[in-house]
Protein backbone atom coordinates (compact mmCIF):
# COMPACT_ATOMS: atom_id res chain seq x y z
CA UNK A 1 0.00 0.00 0.00
CA UNK A 2 1.57 3.90 -0.71
CA UNK A 3 2.73 5.03 2.19
CA UNK A 4 2.37 8.82 2.89
CA UNK A 5 3.67 11.31 5.48
CA UNK A 6 1.31 14.12 6.79
CA UNK A 7 3.16 17.31 8.41
CA UNK A 8 -0.16 19.10 9.63
CA UNK A 9 -0.70 20.65 13.45
CA UNK A 10 -2.59 19.17 15.78
CA UNK A 11 -6.31 19.86 15.88
CA UNK A 12 -6.55 21.69 19.10
CA UNK A 13 -3.94 24.19 17.89
CA UNK A 14 -5.93 27.77 18.34
CA UNK A 15 -6.44 28.77 14.97
CA UNK A 16 -7.97 25.24 14.39
CA UNK A 17 -7.54 22.63 11.05
CA UNK A 18 -9.19 23.16 7.66
CA UNK A 19 -10.77 21.36 5.66
CA UNK A 20 -11.75 18.82 8.77
CA UNK A 21 -8.40 17.10 8.85
CA UNK A 22 -8.47 14.46 10.91
CA UNK A 23 -11.66 13.18 9.26
CA UNK A 24 -9.87 13.34 5.59
CA UNK A 25 -7.10 11.26 7.23
CA UNK A 26 -8.96 8.69 8.42
CA UNK A 27 -10.95 8.73 5.13
CA UNK A 28 -7.81 8.93 2.90
CA UNK A 29 -6.22 5.88 5.40
CA UNK A 30 -8.72 3.55 3.71
CA UNK A 31 -6.75 3.85 0.88
CA UNK A 32 -3.38 4.69 2.03
CA UNK A 33 -0.93 3.94 4.59
CA UNK A 34 -0.90 7.18 6.28
CA UNK A 35 2.22 8.51 9.10
CA UNK A 36 1.01 11.95 10.64
CA UNK A 37 3.75 14.48 11.84
CA UNK A 38 2.96 17.06 14.68
CA UNK A 39 5.29 19.74 15.97
CA UNK A 40 7.47 18.28 18.34
CA UNK A 41 6.24 15.89 21.66
CA UNK A 42 2.97 18.20 22.82
CA UNK A 43 -0.67 16.53 21.82
CA UNK A 44 1.14 12.89 21.16
CA UNK A 45 -0.61 11.17 24.07
CA UNK A 46 -4.23 12.19 22.98
CA UNK A 47 -3.02 12.09 19.37
CA UNK A 48 -4.97 9.24 17.29
CA UNK A 49 -3.08 6.71 16.20
CA UNK A 50 0.26 6.58 13.75
CA UNK A 51 0.67 10.40 14.51
CA UNK A 52 4.35 11.01 15.72
CA UNK A 53 6.53 13.71 16.08
CA UNK A 54 8.42 15.56 13.78
CA UNK A 55 11.40 14.41 14.82
CA UNK A 56 10.90 11.23 14.13
CA UNK A 57 10.42 11.38 10.45
CA UNK A 58 14.11 11.55 9.06
CA UNK A 59 15.07 8.12 10.77
CA UNK A 60 11.59 6.78 9.23
CA UNK A 61 12.37 8.21 5.67
CA UNK A 62 15.78 6.85 5.78
CA UNK A 63 14.63 3.24 6.98
CA UNK A 64 11.50 3.38 5.02
CA UNK A 65 11.32 6.16 2.76
CA UNK A 66 7.65 7.10 1.69
CA UNK A 67 6.15 7.02 -1.63
CA UNK A 68 4.48 10.93 -0.70
CA UNK A 69 5.37 13.80 1.79
CA UNK A 70 2.23 16.32 2.17
CA UNK A 71 2.13 19.06 3.48
CA UNK A 72 -0.22 21.81 5.28
CA UNK A 73 0.94 25.12 4.79
CA UNK A 74 -0.81 28.41 6.28
CA UNK A 75 -0.53 31.56 8.01
CA UNK A 76 0.41 30.69 11.36
CA UNK A 77 3.13 29.67 13.64
CA UNK A 78 1.47 26.60 14.24
CA UNK A 79 2.77 25.29 10.82
CA UNK A 80 6.23 26.84 11.47
CA UNK A 81 7.87 23.17 11.83
CA UNK A 82 6.49 22.23 8.19
CA UNK A 83 8.56 25.17 6.25
CA UNK A 84 12.25 22.68 6.74
CA UNK A 85 10.76 19.75 5.37
CA UNK A 86 8.92 20.46 2.38
CA UNK A 87 11.98 22.33 1.08
CA UNK A 88 14.31 19.35 1.82
CA UNK A 89 12.20 16.55 1.00
CA UNK A 90 9.46 18.02 -2.15
CA UNK A 91 5.86 16.95 -1.60
CA UNK A 92 2.30 17.96 -2.45
CA UNK A 93 1.85 21.59 -0.47
CA UNK A 94 -1.99 22.14 0.72
CA UNK A 95 -2.02 26.11 0.90
CA UNK A 96 -4.49 27.42 2.82
CA UNK A 97 -4.12 30.70 3.14
CA UNK A 98 -3.08 33.34 0.12
CA UNK A 99 -0.18 34.66 1.68
CA UNK A 100 2.36 33.95 4.36
CA UNK A 101 4.26 36.74 4.96
CA UNK A 102 3.17 37.31 8.60
CA UNK A 103 4.04 33.84 10.19
CA UNK A 104 7.41 33.58 7.81
CA UNK A 105 8.76 37.11 8.66
CA UNK A 106 7.83 36.14 12.47
CA UNK A 107 9.52 32.87 12.52
CA UNK A 108 13.00 34.21 10.87
CA UNK A 109 12.91 37.42 12.48
CA UNK A 110 12.38 36.59 15.75
CA UNK A 111 15.22 34.05 15.84
CA UNK A 112 17.54 36.62 14.82
CA UNK A 113 17.68 35.56 11.30
CA UNK A 114 17.73 39.06 9.52
CA UNK A 115 20.28 37.87 5.94
CA UNK A 116 17.81 34.83 6.17
CA UNK A 117 14.67 37.05 5.44
CA UNK A 118 16.23 39.19 3.26
CA UNK A 119 17.76 36.47 1.01
CA UNK A 120 13.83 34.62 0.83
CA UNK A 121 11.88 37.96 0.49
CA UNK A 122 14.14 38.89 -2.75
CA UNK A 123 13.62 35.22 -3.68
CA UNK A 124 10.35 35.72 -3.37
CA UNK A 125 9.66 38.95 -4.72
CA UNK A 126 12.69 39.38 -7.18
CA UNK A 127 10.67 42.51 -8.70
CA UNK A 128 10.45 44.72 -5.13
CA UNK A 129 12.90 47.55 -4.57
CA UNK A 130 15.50 46.04 -2.05
CA UNK A 131 14.36 48.55 0.66
CA UNK A 132 11.05 46.60 1.22
CA UNK A 133 13.61 43.98 2.79
CA UNK A 134 14.79 46.38 5.00
CA UNK A 135 11.20 47.54 6.08
CA UNK A 136 10.31 44.26 6.93
CA UNK A 137 13.47 43.54 9.22
CA UNK A 138 12.92 47.20 10.91
CA UNK A 139 9.52 45.77 11.72
CA UNK A 140 8.28 48.46 9.22
CA UNK A 141 6.12 46.97 7.03
CA UNK A 142 2.99 46.77 8.89
CA UNK A 143 -0.41 45.88 6.83
CA UNK A 144 1.65 46.63 3.66
CA UNK A 145 3.02 42.93 4.59
CA UNK A 146 -0.24 42.27 2.79
CA UNK A 147 1.40 43.33 -0.75
CA UNK A 148 4.51 40.72 -0.41
CA UNK A 149 2.95 37.07 0.33
CA UNK A 150 6.60 35.52 0.56
CA UNK A 151 4.69 32.16 -0.85
CA UNK A 152 7.06 31.44 -3.90
CA UNK A 153 9.16 28.98 -2.24
CA UNK A 154 6.51 26.72 -1.09
CA UNK A 155 5.27 26.91 -4.41
CA UNK A 156 8.72 26.11 -6.38
CA UNK A 157 9.76 23.37 -3.68
CA UNK A 158 6.43 21.47 -4.31
CA UNK A 159 5.91 18.44 -6.43
CA UNK A 160 2.49 19.79 -6.55
CA UNK A 161 0.68 22.37 -5.06
CA UNK A 162 -3.17 22.66 -3.91
CA UNK A 163 -4.41 25.62 -3.81
CA UNK A 164 -8.02 26.64 -1.64
CA UNK A 165 -9.75 28.04 -5.28
CA UNK A 166 -9.61 29.39 -8.59
CA UNK A 167 -8.59 32.70 -7.69
CA UNK A 168 -5.35 31.77 -5.59
CA UNK A 169 -4.56 29.01 -8.27
CA UNK A 170 -4.54 31.63 -10.77
CA UNK A 171 -2.19 34.05 -8.62
CA UNK A 172 0.01 31.55 -7.92
CA UNK A 173 0.30 30.93 -11.40
CA UNK A 174 2.01 33.93 -12.16
CA UNK A 175 4.71 33.30 -10.07
CA UNK A 176 5.47 29.62 -10.45
CA UNK A 177 7.98 28.61 -12.80
CA UNK A 178 5.76 25.61 -13.73
CA UNK A 179 2.27 23.98 -13.92
CA UNK A 180 2.08 22.10 -10.99
CA UNK A 181 -0.80 24.02 -9.39
CA UNK A 182 -4.48 22.69 -9.43
CA UNK A 183 -7.10 22.99 -7.02
CA UNK A 184 -9.13 21.69 -4.09
CA UNK A 185 -11.82 23.47 -2.56
CA UNK A 186 -12.36 23.05 1.19
CA UNK A 187 -15.45 20.40 2.51
CA UNK A 188 -17.02 19.58 5.92
CA UNK A 189 -19.05 16.74 6.78
CA UNK A 190 -23.01 17.58 6.92
CA UNK A 191 -24.04 18.99 10.00
CA UNK A 192 -27.07 17.21 11.87
CA UNK A 193 -29.55 19.56 13.35
CA UNK A 194 -33.02 18.72 15.37
CA UNK A 195 -35.48 21.12 16.81
CA UNK A 196 -34.91 19.23 19.84
CA UNK A 197 -31.25 19.85 19.80
CA UNK A 198 -31.71 23.54 18.95
CA UNK A 199 -33.86 23.79 22.14
CA UNK A 200 -31.58 22.37 24.11
CA UNK A 201 -29.09 24.66 23.22
CA UNK A 202 -30.99 27.60 23.46
CA UNK A 203 -32.46 26.91 26.71
CA UNK A 204 -28.99 25.99 28.24
CA UNK A 205 -27.72 29.77 27.20
CA UNK A 206 -30.84 31.65 28.70
CA UNK A 207 -31.93 32.43 25.14
CA UNK A 208 -35.19 33.12 24.47
CA UNK A 209 -37.21 30.84 22.09
CA UNK A 210 -38.85 33.06 19.99
CA UNK A 211 -35.29 35.27 19.01
CA UNK A 212 -33.04 34.97 15.98
CA UNK A 213 -29.78 33.91 17.03
CA UNK A 214 -27.14 34.78 15.07
CA UNK A 215 -23.68 32.76 15.51
CA UNK A 216 -19.92 33.63 15.09
CA UNK A 217 -17.10 31.13 14.55
CA UNK A 218 -13.43 31.69 15.39
CA UNK A 219 -10.59 34.13 16.94
CA UNK A 220 -12.29 37.31 17.23
CA UNK A 221 -10.18 39.21 15.75
CA UNK A 222 -10.47 42.74 14.15
CA UNK A 223 -10.45 41.24 10.82
CA UNK A 224 -13.03 39.50 11.70
CA UNK A 225 -15.43 42.53 11.64
CA UNK A 226 -16.25 41.99 15.71
CA UNK A 227 -16.69 45.92 16.20
CA UNK A 228 -19.15 46.04 13.08
CA UNK A 229 -21.39 43.40 14.19
CA UNK A 230 -21.44 44.43 17.77
CA UNK A 231 -22.23 48.06 16.42
CA UNK A 232 -25.20 46.82 14.35
CA UNK A 233 -26.62 44.68 17.27
CA UNK A 234 -26.68 47.48 19.02
CA UNK A 235 -28.55 49.42 16.51
CA UNK A 236 -31.26 47.00 16.60
CA UNK A 237 -31.39 45.62 19.98
CA UNK A 238 -35.52 47.26 19.84
CA UNK A 239 -36.44 44.57 16.93
CA UNK A 240 -38.87 42.36 16.63
CA UNK A 241 -38.43 39.44 17.01
CA UNK A 242 -35.49 40.00 19.50
CA UNK A 243 -31.83 39.04 18.14
CA UNK A 244 -29.21 37.49 20.25
CA UNK A 245 -25.45 36.40 19.14
CA UNK A 246 -24.10 32.88 20.12
CA UNK A 247 -19.93 33.07 19.81
CA UNK A 248 -18.41 29.93 19.19
CA UNK A 249 -14.95 31.28 20.51
CA UNK A 250 -13.05 32.92 23.61
CA UNK A 251 -13.62 36.28 25.19
CA UNK A 252 -11.09 38.50 26.25
CA UNK A 253 -11.95 41.35 28.97
CA UNK A 254 -11.54 43.68 26.38
CA UNK A 255 -13.98 42.58 24.38
CA UNK A 256 -16.50 42.06 27.02
CA UNK A 257 -15.94 46.18 27.97
CA UNK A 258 -16.96 46.53 24.79
CA UNK A 259 -19.61 44.81 24.98
CA UNK A 260 -20.61 46.44 28.57
CA UNK A 261 -20.34 49.98 26.84
CA UNK A 262 -22.67 49.02 24.14
CA UNK A 263 -25.30 47.50 26.11
CA UNK A 264 -25.66 44.80 24.50
CA UNK A 265 -23.91 42.21 26.90
CA UNK A 266 -27.26 40.45 27.69
CA UNK A 267 -27.96 39.94 23.63
CA UNK A 268 -24.42 37.93 23.24
CA UNK A 269 -23.57 34.56 24.84
CA UNK A 270 -20.16 32.66 24.88
CA UNK A 271 -19.91 29.13 25.77
CA UNK A 272 -17.47 27.86 28.32
CA UNK A 273 -15.26 25.16 28.71
CA UNK A 274 -15.44 22.38 25.89
CA UNK A 275 -18.17 23.90 24.29
CA UNK A 276 -16.36 27.10 23.35
CA UNK A 277 -14.27 25.25 20.70
CA UNK A 278 -17.25 22.92 19.51
CA UNK A 279 -19.37 24.89 16.51
CA UNK A 280 -21.91 22.05 16.38
CA UNK A 281 -24.30 22.73 18.83
CA UNK A 282 -24.17 26.82 17.91
CA UNK A 283 -25.08 25.56 14.49
CA UNK A 284 -27.80 23.81 15.76
CA UNK A 285 -29.39 26.84 18.02
CA UNK A 286 -28.17 29.49 15.32
CA UNK A 287 -30.32 31.26 12.50
CA UNK A 288 -28.01 32.70 10.89
CA UNK A 289 -24.31 32.59 10.40
CA UNK A 290 -21.97 35.83 10.45
CA UNK A 291 -18.54 35.03 8.50
CA UNK A 292 -17.55 38.69 7.71
CA UNK A 293 -13.35 39.32 7.00
CA UNK A 294 -11.05 41.64 6.16
CA UNK A 295 -8.63 41.97 5.68
CA UNK A 296 -9.06 38.55 4.45
CA UNK A 297 -6.80 35.78 5.91
CA UNK A 298 -9.19 33.29 4.80
CA UNK A 299 -10.47 32.55 8.38
CA UNK A 300 -14.11 33.31 7.51
CA UNK A 301 -13.68 30.63 4.81
CA UNK A 302 -14.43 27.91 7.82
CA UNK A 303 -17.19 29.55 9.23
CA UNK A 304 -18.63 29.81 5.73
CA UNK A 305 -18.55 26.22 4.66
CA UNK A 306 -19.95 25.01 8.42
CA UNK A 307 -22.65 26.79 7.37
CA UNK A 308 -23.35 25.62 4.32
CA UNK A 309 -22.79 22.22 6.04
CA UNK A 310 -25.41 23.41 8.50
CA UNK A 311 -27.78 24.41 5.78
CA UNK A 312 -27.89 27.71 7.19
CA UNK A 313 -27.77 31.14 5.65
CA UNK A 314 -24.74 33.43 6.12
CA UNK A 315 -23.49 36.68 6.01
CA UNK A 316 -20.25 37.03 3.97
CA UNK A 317 -18.10 39.96 3.06
CA UNK A 318 -18.08 40.66 -0.79
CA UNK A 319 -14.37 39.20 -1.42
CA UNK A 320 -12.85 38.62 -5.33
CA UNK A 321 -12.71 34.67 -4.59
CA UNK A 322 -16.23 34.35 -3.45
CA UNK A 323 -17.77 35.82 -6.70
CA UNK A 324 -19.20 32.78 -7.61
CA UNK A 325 -20.69 31.92 -4.49
CA UNK A 326 -24.54 33.16 -5.06
CA UNK A 327 -25.44 35.62 -2.86
CA UNK A 328 -27.93 38.00 -2.42
CA UNK A 329 -27.10 42.29 -2.68
CA UNK A 330 -29.15 43.71 0.46
CA UNK A 331 -29.65 46.92 -1.27
CA UNK A 332 -32.33 45.06 -3.14
CA UNK A 333 -32.14 41.80 -1.99
CA UNK A 334 -31.27 39.91 -6.00
CA UNK A 335 -28.87 37.96 -6.67
CA UNK A 336 -25.65 39.31 -7.24
CA UNK A 337 -24.07 38.80 -10.44
CA UNK A 338 -21.89 35.63 -10.72
CA UNK A 339 -18.20 35.30 -12.32
CA UNK A 340 -15.79 32.80 -12.57
CA UNK A 341 -12.21 33.38 -11.98
CA UNK A 342 -11.75 33.80 -15.27
CA UNK A 343 -14.13 36.46 -15.22
CA UNK A 344 -16.87 34.75 -17.15
CA UNK A 345 -20.30 35.01 -16.19
CA UNK A 346 -21.28 32.34 -13.98
CA UNK A 347 -24.94 30.32 -13.18
CA UNK A 348 -27.65 33.49 -13.21
CA UNK A 349 -30.34 30.86 -12.25
CA UNK A 350 -28.20 29.88 -9.11
CA UNK A 351 -30.48 29.81 -6.01
CA UNK A 352 -28.53 32.07 -3.00
CA UNK A 353 -27.19 30.71 -0.29
CA UNK A 354 -25.69 34.02 1.77
CA UNK A 355 -26.56 37.73 1.57
CA UNK A 356 -22.98 39.52 0.38
CA UNK A 357 -21.81 42.59 2.61
CA UNK A 358 -20.31 45.35 0.19
CA UNK A 359 -17.03 46.81 2.49
CA UNK A 360 -17.82 50.43 0.74
CA UNK A 361 -21.35 50.36 2.93
CA UNK A 362 -20.04 47.82 5.66
CA UNK A 363 -22.00 49.17 8.56
CA UNK A 364 -25.37 50.23 6.55
CA UNK A 365 -25.23 46.84 4.44
CA UNK A 366 -24.81 44.59 7.70
CA UNK A 367 -27.95 46.24 9.22
CA UNK A 368 -30.10 45.79 6.19
CA UNK A 369 -29.23 42.52 6.56
CA UNK A 370 -29.61 41.25 9.70
CA UNK A 371 -32.67 43.31 10.27
CA UNK A 372 -34.29 41.27 7.21
CA UNK A 373 -32.96 38.08 8.00
CA UNK A 374 -34.63 38.90 11.54
CA UNK A 375 -37.93 39.27 10.32
CA UNK A 376 -38.69 37.13 7.77
CA UNK A 377 -38.63 33.68 8.28
CA UNK A 378 -39.52 32.79 4.14
CA UNK A 379 -36.13 34.46 2.93
CA UNK A 380 -33.83 32.64 5.77
CA UNK A 381 -35.58 29.07 4.75
CA UNK A 382 -35.09 30.00 0.78
CA UNK A 383 -31.61 30.63 1.79
CA UNK A 384 -31.43 27.82 3.76
CA UNK A 385 -32.23 25.59 0.96
CA UNK A 386 -29.60 27.56 -1.21
CA UNK A 387 -26.78 26.47 1.17
CA UNK A 388 -27.75 22.96 1.36
CA UNK A 389 -27.72 23.05 -2.17
CA UNK A 390 -24.64 24.63 -2.70
CA UNK A 391 -23.03 22.42 -0.15
CA UNK A 392 -24.00 19.33 -1.62
CA UNK A 393 -22.86 20.23 -5.20
CA UNK A 394 -19.38 22.03 -4.21
CA UNK A 395 -18.12 21.58 -0.38
CA UNK A 396 -19.23 18.52 1.06
CA UNK A 397 -17.11 16.14 2.57
CA UNK A 398 -17.05 13.54 0.10
CA UNK A 399 -16.49 15.61 -2.55
CA UNK A 400 -12.99 16.68 -0.50
CA UNK A 401 -12.08 13.50 -0.22
CA UNK A 402 -12.80 12.10 -4.01
CA UNK A 403 -10.65 15.37 -5.08
CA UNK A 404 -7.61 14.86 -2.54
CA UNK A 405 -7.73 11.13 -3.61
CA UNK A 406 -6.59 12.55 -7.17
CA UNK A 407 -4.45 15.16 -6.21
CA UNK A 408 -2.66 12.08 -4.47
CA UNK A 409 -2.25 10.44 -7.29
CA UNK A 410 -1.60 13.09 -9.46
CA UNK A 411 1.78 14.00 -7.19
CA UNK A 412 2.81 10.49 -7.05
CA UNK A 413 2.57 10.29 -10.90
CA UNK A 414 4.98 14.04 -10.72
CA UNK A 415 8.73 12.94 -10.89
CA UNK A 416 10.76 14.08 -8.44
CA UNK A 417 13.48 15.64 -10.87
CA UNK A 418 10.92 18.02 -12.14
CA UNK A 419 11.13 19.61 -8.61
CA UNK A 420 13.79 22.69 -8.34
CA UNK A 421 13.55 23.85 -5.09
CA UNK A 422 15.13 27.35 -4.39
CA UNK A 423 19.51 27.38 -3.43
CA UNK A 424 19.20 29.67 -0.52
CA UNK A 425 22.26 28.86 1.93
CA UNK A 426 19.53 28.35 5.02
CA UNK A 427 16.86 26.86 3.51
CA UNK A 428 19.87 24.01 2.43
CA UNK A 429 21.17 23.85 5.73
CA UNK A 430 20.55 20.14 7.36
CA UNK A 431 21.33 21.31 11.22
CA UNK A 432 24.66 19.05 11.55
CA UNK A 433 27.17 22.46 10.24
CA UNK A 434 27.79 23.29 14.03
CA UNK A 435 28.52 19.71 14.64
CA UNK A 436 30.67 18.75 12.21
CA UNK A 437 32.73 22.07 13.56
CA UNK A 438 33.24 20.78 16.97
CA UNK A 439 34.64 17.40 15.37
CA UNK A 440 36.95 18.45 12.77
CA UNK A 441 39.36 19.41 15.29
CA UNK A 442 39.32 15.70 16.76
CA UNK A 443 40.28 14.88 13.23
CA UNK A 444 36.84 13.43 12.19
CA UNK A 445 35.87 14.09 8.93
CA UNK A 446 33.15 16.35 8.09
CA UNK A 447 31.84 14.14 5.82
CA UNK A 448 31.61 11.32 8.48
CA UNK A 449 27.97 12.79 9.66
CA UNK A 450 25.00 11.78 7.21
CA UNK A 451 23.44 14.06 5.37
CA UNK A 452 20.00 14.50 6.97
CA UNK A 453 17.36 16.75 6.62
CA UNK A 454 16.33 19.30 9.87
CA UNK A 455 14.25 17.89 12.59
CA UNK A 456 12.69 20.66 13.89
CA UNK A 457 11.71 23.92 12.68
CA UNK A 458 14.81 25.48 14.62
CA UNK A 459 17.41 23.15 12.55
CA UNK A 460 17.82 24.33 9.06
CA UNK A 461 16.92 27.81 9.65
CA UNK A 462 19.93 28.90 12.28
CA UNK A 463 22.89 26.96 13.82
CA UNK A 464 22.67 25.81 17.60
Amino acid sequence: MTRIAWFTPIDSSPRGIPCHRTALLAKLGERYTIDRFIDGLPGLENAPPRTFSAYDFVWKQIRHPYDLTIYDVADSCHYDFVWPYLVRYPGLVILHDERLHRSRSAMLLTRGLDDAYRAEFHYDHPEADPDMAELGVAGLLGETSELWPMRRVVIESSRLAVAPNAWVARTLKTEASHDRLTVVEPGAPKVASSPELRERTRSLHGIDSDAVVFAMFGQLTPDRRVDQVWSALALLRHEQPPLHLLICGEANEMQRDALRRLGITDLVTWPIGAKASDPSEVLAAADVCVALEWPSRRDATTSLIESLAAAKPAIVTDLADRVDIPALDPHDWQLRPLATADDELGDRTAEAACVSIDLLDESHSLCLAMSRLASDPPLREKLSRGARHLWENRFSFDRLAREFAEVIQHALETPLSDVRPPLLDHLRADGTTHAKALLSPFGIAPSGLPDLAPASAHEGLSEP
